[in-house]
């Protein structure tokens, strides 16, 4: 650690590139990790609230709190952006997609989701086998939060959209034209069964729904989006 503060204070701007190599990074998981090029799966600098949402994944988030002077000499680096070391935003999330979601996740439509135990607040079900509703729920709320930083887009070939009957869909790379989820809430019941019985999802209630890019997928219950 006091190698890395050492070598953080004798460099600047496009000079903290010189760190890309060198197993300095640590990391809450334990252990150390090297620094990368930009370009590399990041190493999260995040800040108070957000690790919970890697909280199953702590290989994934650079360990700041031993001191405040490390704390600083991290904060610089992630600032840089001249190695995998960033601090953690909405604009890295289709990057790490492939680092939290389960590889035989990619190109599904539709995933079923596990919901949290009691007690359990990792956002990973616990046999296993992929994030909760409860975690795709908190990744809304980033994306909500930081709608400016990334096009929903970025997140084709991922089911990353919680529905109500609790499995995770797919944004399609053809919008509208080739979702089957609709935005349900206050829709009388007996329509929303049918429209669920002939294999249309219901938006989940309680997504984030302050992306504007959302209703480029998302089907209005209006008789045309119907």
């Amino acid at each position: 650690l006091a190698l890395l503060c050492h070598c953080v204070r004798g460099l600047r701007g496009e000079g903290i590139a010189e760190l890309r190599g060198l197993p300095l990074v640590p990391l809450r998981s334990g252990g150390w990790a090297r620094f990368g090029a930009p370009s590399d799966a990041p190493l999260l600098v995040c800040a108070e609230g957000e690790e919970g949402l890697f909280a199953a994944h702590p290989q994934l988030m650079v360990d700041a709190a031993v001191s405040p002077e490390l704390q600083q000499a991290l904060s610089a680096v992630a600032t840089s952006k001249q190695t995998s070391v960033r601090h953690f935003s909405a604009a890295l999330i289709p990057a790490l997609l492939p680092c939290v979601l389960p590889a035989q996740w990619r190109g599904c439509e539709l995933v079923q989701l596990a919901r949290e135990e009691a007690g359990e607040h990792s956002g990973e079900a616990r046999d296993g086998c992929g994030p909760t509703v409860e975690w795709l729920l908190q990744l809304w709320g980033v994306l909500g939060a930081q709608h400016s930083q990334v096009s929903l887009s970025e997140l084709h070939g991922w089911p990353v959209l919680p529905s109500r009957c609790g499995h995770a869909y797919a944004l399609p790379e053809h919008g509208l034209r080739a979702s089957r989820i609709l935005e349900l809430e206050g829709v009388p019941e007996a329509l929303s069964n049918a429209l669920e019985q002939c294999g249309c999802l219901a938006l989940h209630s309680a997504v984030n729904r302050s992306h504007p890019g959302l209703r480029t997928y998302v089907h209005q219950p209006t008789a045309r989006g119907v």
